[in-house]
């Protein structure tokens, strides 16, 4: 599972949000940190509809705009990763 923080080299509050991330995946084992500077991955953002600098993708779903806390990242990416799957 991949977390994905995009990021901008300008954004005051990206290196922030890169410690909230870092601290938060070393807590799950299964999950990894891919940066991602929008200005050198253009096409990546634009697939995912990036708009603003910080967001966190985990697993190609938006689950954070902004530079969030440990405890709120942590929430998200737990609601994600607990998610039951629709029944068919």
């Amino acid at each position: 599972m991949v977390l994905e923080l995009f990021k901008s080299s300008n954004c005051p509050f990206s290196p922030r949000a890169i410690r909230i991330a870092q601290s938060v995946v070393s807590s799950h084992t299964n999950v990894l940190l891919r940066i991602v500077d929008v200005k050198h991955n253009q096409m990546r953002a634009k697939e995912m509809c990036i708009t603003a600098v910080p967001t966190l993708v985990f697993n190609n779903e938006v689950i954070y705009i902004g530079t969030p806390t440990v405890d709120e990242l942590d929430a998200a990416l737990n609601a994600v990763i607990t998610r039951q799957p629709p029944c068919t």
